[in-house]
């Protein structure tokens, strides 16, 4: 323990306490983008009838992925990205 002499607990209630704050506030941070973003994904799937925003920016980053390639082969995704985010902007 950082600061703790041997038999002296005293700053482990501080630090848990802090650790404790800190992982409420990421839950909640994480409570409110489930939130926000699911009736987004839900609204859009259903007018679009594929899916929504979430599944196509996933469903490219899952294409480059599966590429496959020559294993001395080293390409960059970038391009590919790119081309796929300015033809999906702009439809």
């Amino acid at each position: 323990l950082r600061g703790c002499r041997h038999g002296d607990r005293g700053g482990d209630r501080v630090t848990l306490q802090r650790a404790f704050s800190g992982a409420t506030v990421h839950d909640m941070f994480n409570m409110l983008t489930v939130v926000t973003l699911l009736p987004i994904e839900i609204i859009f799937g259903a007018i679009e009838g594929h899916g929504g925003p979430l599944y196509w920016i996933t469903k490219v980053f899952a294409d480059v992925a599966m590429e496959t390639g020559g294993a001395t082969e080293s390409r960059s995704s970038v391009p590919f990205l790119a081309r796929q985010c300015t033809t999906c902007s702009i439809c």
